[in-house]
């Protein structure tokens, strides 16, 4: 959620704005085998939850941040 819901122009409380996504509203709500809760929230192809009615609010979508690759050049310590 601090990811997406906080970043989506569906719910701009975390912008101190006043509206809500009913998406997340319904998340919260409903038990996930109720009816109503929101068909959006799916888990993608690699098994990541996502929203797909998630749109930025700068007007672009945000990709899925990249793995971090170790710098080879770094010491590795061994605990």
């Amino acid at each position: 959620m601090a990811d997406h819901c906080h970043v989506c122009i569906r719910d701009t409380f975390s912008r101190s704005g006043n509206k809500s996504c009913p998406i997340l509203m319904d998340a919260m709500v409903y038990k996930i085998d109720h009816p109503e809760y929101p068909k959006q929230w799916v888990y993608d192809k690699d098994g990541i939850p996502t929203c797909t009615s998630f749109r930025h609010y700068q007007n672009r979508v945000r990709s899925k941040p990249e793995e971090k690759k170790e710098d080879p050049s770094q010491i590795l310590m061994e605990v």
